[in-house]
C-alpha cells in the first residue's frame, strides 16, 4: 500500500537510491539530503516501508512556496506515484496559502516533461517565465576569475526572476537576498557572472559575443570536476543562441526554444 510521511534521517540509504538511478546519476539529492530534513516539508512516498519517491516544498522570498524534488523509483514509474506526490504536496501548499503562511505557489520544469506540465496545467498552474539552459564540453583554455559581489544593477537582463540553480526568485530586494547568500559571483575582468544551485549553474549577466568567448575560459576553470557544465539565461536572449551554439554550446534537446518553464498555481 502506498503511503505518503515525513521524511527521516533513516530513510538516507533509499533516498540515495533514488538520486544514484535519476538523471543518469547526476542528481543533486544526495548533497541537499541534510539541509532538506533540517528545513522541513520534505516528504517520502512508500511501499510496504520502502521508499519509493521523494517531495519537497521549499519557502523562498515574497512568501513562496516553491515544490521542487519530485522523484519517483524507476521500478515504480508509470504507477501514478509522481501524480499522489504531486497532489500531496499540492494540498499542502495551498493550504498553506490559504492560511497565509505563503501568497503564490511556483515550480519550474524542463519543457520536455510534458507530464508533469500536463498534470500541473490541468489544476491550475500557468507559465509565467522561460529561460534557457545549454550545456557546453569542457574544453580549451582555464583561466582564474576574480571573485566579486554583484548589485541587483548587475542583473539587469533578468525582468521577473532570477535563477538561482533550477529554483528562481523573483527580482525583488529580498529575493537578490537569498541570491546572495547562495551563490558565488565572479568576474572576467569585463564581465560578470554567478553560479549558484544545487546544480552549481553558471548564470551569465551579458549575452554579447564578445562577452560568451570571454566567459568560456573562466568557465572551465570552474568546472574541475566534470567533463561539461550548464549555463543559464532569459528568454529574452533567444536572437542570440546561434552566438552560443558558434562557439561550442548545445541545447540539450531541439527545438531552440526556451527550455525551462516557470510555473504559478493560479487554482
Amino acid at each position: 500500500m502506498i503511503k505518503i510521511r515525513e521524511c527521516r534521517l533513516d530513510d538516507r540509504k533509499e533516498v540515495d537510491e533514488i538520486s544514484r538511478l535519476t538523471w543518469e546519476g547526476y542528481d543533486y539529492l544526495s548533497k541537499v539530503f541534510d539541509e532538506w530534513i533540517k528545513d522541513g516539508n520534505f516528504y517520502v512516498a512508500t511501499d510496504d516501508e520502502k521508499v519509493i519517491g521523494t517531495a519537497k516544498i521549499t519557502y523562498l522570498p515574497e512568501k513562496t512556496g516553491w515544490l521542487e524534488g519530485l522523484r519517483v523509483h524507476p521500478e515504480w514509474r508509470g504507477r501514478g506515484i509522481g501524480r499522489k506526490m504531486n497532489d500531496f504536496t499540492l494540498k499542502l501548499a495551498r493550504d498553506m496559502r490559504k492560511s497565509g503562511r505563503i501568497d503564490s505557489i511556483e515550480f519550474a520544469t524542463y519543457f520536455l516533461n510534458k507530464e508533469s506540465l500536463h498534470m500541473t496545467k490541468k489544476v491550475g498552474f500557468k507559465v509565467v517565465k522561460r529561460f534557457f539552459v545549454l550545456y557546453r564540453k569542457k574544453e580549451g583554455p582555464e583561466v582564474k576569475p576574480k571573485e566579486i559581489k554583484l548589485s541587483l544593477d548587475d542583473l539587469k537582463e533578468y525582468k521577473s526572476y532570477i535563477p538561482v540553480g533550477w529554483q528562481f526568485v523573483k527580482k525583488t530586494i529580498e529575493g537578490f537576498k537569498n541570491l546572495k547568500k547562495r551563490s558565488k559571483a565572479y568576474s572576467t575582468g569585463k564581465f560578470k557572472f554567478y553560479q549558484a544551485g544545487y546544480e552549481e549553474t553558471f548564470i551569465l549577466l551579458d549575452g554579447s559575443e564578445h562577452a560568451i568567448k570571454d566567459y568560456i575560459p573562466h568557465l572551465n576553470f570552474l568546472t574541475s570536476e566534470a567533463d561539461a557544465y550548464d549555463i543559464m539565461f532569459p528568454e529574452e536572449w533567444k536572437e542570440k543562441i546561434h552566438l552560443f551554439t558558434n562557439n561550442g554550446f548545445s541545447l540539450w534537446d531541439e527545438p531552440e526554444e526556451p527550455n525551462i518553464m516557470v510555473l504559478r498555481d493560479f487554482g
